[in-house]
């Protein structure tokens, strides 16, 4: 990916701030509305025995601010309350009432609630409806008081991980992969490739069988004792030779894909998408964007650049690096809404707003703004914001703008400590990778 001959060809396949994957409206999506995805607040304590321990600040345990990898998330309410599941339940039976439920109160799903594949309700009396996974009833804790927190975890009570492709037939090598750019997870070969569909022509072998499509898109190869496994099959192709494919559909690679986590073939002539599994919410007004110096980026609809605040301490920071990942959800929780961005800031970088009717999915969290009580999108605990600088799509100019905020050391609960050392030497805008 970040060889030279590779950015050359993607900056011609893909104009900064316009690629955006298709989504597949037939693949089921990773949360209803109203069930997010948190990352659980992990502690790191200090070693007693450490003399750099006696300097820092009163702040014992700290909190982690590693980057959490998607199999890390746990399911959520819409506030963002952890949810649970009771041991002592049965299948599609919720057992937890009376004192029980005072402090375990059943996770209610608001009018109109859809449900799909593993997700269903539960009619309860008064006619409210509980969420139910896996036909495991859902409660929240009153334990916990913060987003990510896991406090209610116990013998019978159990967080749910996200693991929505867990059991899933697929032949051997291939697995389900979270690829930023596609938007979801998706299908991936023994070497860790983005398998692709093409569609809207049956006809594939006049079009992907013949140079120049080969050029591009490679069958991926069924061996010859290969067979069948739920719904992937093996078709031939050209020259007789044996392809997987996924409900009828042929699987290809990318010759521009130069590495895991790459769908730079997505979209490249109107035809090709990614074989997406799983689908994650993605608001109207939003999209995952391609840049071929930063890679995957999320823009507004309109291709607008979206940023987020990090915090650095003018050491080793992780700001501006091309293919970045998301920032911190324990960071972006301690550097806030309101907090982060009020007052003169906010002349600068406007909040992306959510409507009124709008609701929490997935990743992305809908915040109450303290000064002015808008509604605000919050990405992987980031709230999100556009600048003022920016003038069309793509534009970046809002990237590295420092902000030196008025933290006072003496308060081991500023995002100033949050991880136990002065990080909030400056809090830094960047662009928000999905």
């Amino acid at each position: 990916m970040k060889k030279v001959l590779g950015l050359v060809v993607l900056a011609v396949l893909n104009a900064p701030g316009v690629y955006a994957a298709p989504a597949d409206v037939t693949v089921i999506r990773a949360t209803p509305d109203g069930i997010t995805l948190q990352a659980p607040l992990r502690e790191r304590r200090y070693d007693p025995n450490d003399p750099k321990a006696k300097k820092l600040p009163a702040l014992q345990p700290r909190l982690d601010t590693s980057q959490p990898n998607e199999s890390d998330y746990v399911y959520a309410d819409a506030s963002g309350m952890t949810l649970y599941s009771y041991t002592k339940d049965t299948a599609g039976k919720p057992s937890c009432d009376g004192e029980c439920a005072k402090t375990a109160p059943a996770a209610l799903a608001p009018a109109g609630a859809k449900v799909f594949g593993d997700w269903s309700l539960i009619a309860r009396e008064g006619g409210a409806r509980q969420w139910a996974y896996k036909n495991k009833p859902l409660y929240t804790s009153i334990k916990d008081k913060a987003i990510g927190q896991v406090a209610g975890a116990g013998a019978e009570w159990q967080t749910l991980a996200f693991r929505p492709t867990e059991g899933m037939k697929l032949p051997a090598g291939f697995t389900v992969e979270g690829v930023r750019s596609a938007g979801g997870q998706v299908l991936t070969d023994p070497a860790g490739k983005t398998i692709y569909v093409m569609d809207g022509n049956a006809k594939r072998k006049e079009d992907c069988n013949v140079t120049p499509c080969l050029a591009r898109f490679i069958p991926v190869a069924a061996p010859e004792l290969a067979r069948a496994v739920g719904d992937f099959s093996i078709v031939t192709g050209d020259a007789a030779a044996r392809q997987w494919a996924y409900r009828g559909q042929p699987l290809f690679t990318f010759g521009g894909d130069l590495g895991a986590g790459d769908a730079h073939g997505a979209d490249v002539d109107g035809k090709w998408r990614p074989l997406m599994m799983v689908r994650y919410f993605m608001p109207s007004g939003a999209k995952i964007a391609y840049d071929a110096a930063r890679g995957a980026l999320l823009t507004t609809a309109n291709g607008r650049t979206l940023y987020r605040q990090g915090a650095t301490d003018h050491s080793q920071s992780s700001r501006s690096i091309p293919y970045a990942r998301p920032g911190s959800p324990a960071l972006g929780r301690a550097i806030g809404v309101a907090d982060g961005c009020s007052g003169k800031c906010l002349t600068q970088f406007k909040p992306f707003r959510a409507p009124a009717n709008a609701q929490p999915s997935g990743h992305w969290d809908i915040a109450v703004r303290a000064d002015d009580g808008s509604r605000q999108w919050v990405y992987k605990s980031h709230a999100l914001y556009t600048y003022v600088g920016d003038k069309k799509a793509g534009d970046f100019n809002g990237n590295d703008i420092f902000n030196i905020p008025a933290f006072d050391a003496k308060k081991p609960t500023d995002a100033v400590w949050v991880v136990g050392v002065q990080l909030g030497v400056a809090l830094y805008w960047t662009f928000m990778a999905p």
